[in-house]
């Protein structure tokens, strides 16, 4: 008998809520809307974290790796979200800092990923590996800029977001997974 597949429905999920949240992102005024931006962030970052948390007992069983960067990354998205969802003026103020750090230790994380995520999937392996250079390469503009990337930052933020949600889409239909 073949080996069945199964969807990973968190990805499935955290995919299309990085989908949506990027399409709301495109479609927002960054100068009026920077807190509904924010706002999308905060509910984002917490479901990523509850997700990494509860998928690093499958990759520490499937592929014998250290899951410690999952481990770090998701209590960090956790609690960023939570502090930001009790105090939105503070995350609208610092914005491009918030989203610049939240890219820059996502992508550096992500890359602590490609390891397993080879052993998944070539082609996983290369979404992931471009997407967090691309996450890498937008946080550092929103750090030397962070005037200029108000201005720019839903689009960035958007185009990031998009990118992210379909790598973990393709992710949610890996056989291999779960």
């Amino acid at each position: 008998m073949g080996k069945r597949q199964r969807v990973d429905w968190p990805s499935l999920i955290l995919g299309i809520v990085f989908v949506l949240a990027a399409l709301m992102s495109f479609r927002l005024h960054p100068a009026q809307n920077v807190s509904i931006l924010v706002s999308f962030f905060v509910v984002t970052v917490i479901f990523r974290g509850i997700y990494m948390l509860k998928i690093r007992s499958t990759v520490r069983e499937l592929f014998r790796v250290s899951v410690t960067p999952l481990l770090v990354i998701g209590v960090i998205d956790i609690l960023i979200g939570v502090y930001f969802l009790f105090n939105i003026r503070k995350g609208v103020m610092l914005a491009p800092y918030v989203f610049a750090l939240w890219f820059l230790m996502d992508s550096l994380f992500g890359l602590f990923e490609l390891g397993w995520l080879k052993q998944l999937s070539t082609r996983l392996f290369w979404v992931s590996l471009v997407t967090n250079v691309i996450g890498l390469i937008i946080g550092m503009l929103l750090l030397a800029k962070p005037i200029v990337s108000l201005m720019t930052l839903s689009f960035m933020v958007g185009f990031y977001l998009m990118i992210a949600g379909l790598a973990y889409i393709m992710r949610a239909f890996s056989s291999y997974l779960f």
